[in-house]
């Protein structure tokens, strides 16, 4: 994700791209269930911040309105563009 610092949103714009982390369960038996997070297409990871944004940083996880993000691409990536009071809460893992 290097060379994203051409992407600087203005004022309380915040810049998210879909978290597609994947997520580990131990079972009692010892087995490793490896998947992607139920709510993958909620979940959201913070890019880039514009100069008025109080509540969120680069690299937190959030869970915003998409119907209020903008969906645009850079670099053949998709992004969205949301206000930061449009991000319903930050989750903290």
């Amino acid at each position: 994700m290097k060379g994203l610092s051409v992407l600087q949103p203005i004022k309380n714009k915040v810049i998210i791209q879909l978290d597609n982390t994947e997520k580990e369960t131990v079972l009692d038996s010892g087995i490793v269930l490896t998947m992607k997070s139920k709510d993958e297409a909620q979940r959201a990871k913070v890019i880039a911040v514009g100069p008025d944004v109080e509540y969120v940083k680069v690299d937190d996880i959030v869970i915003p309105n998409w119907n209020a993000a903008e969906e645009t691409k850079f670099e053949k990536e998709k992004y969205y563009i949301i206000k930061e009071d449009e991000i319903v809460m930050i989750i903290e893992e």
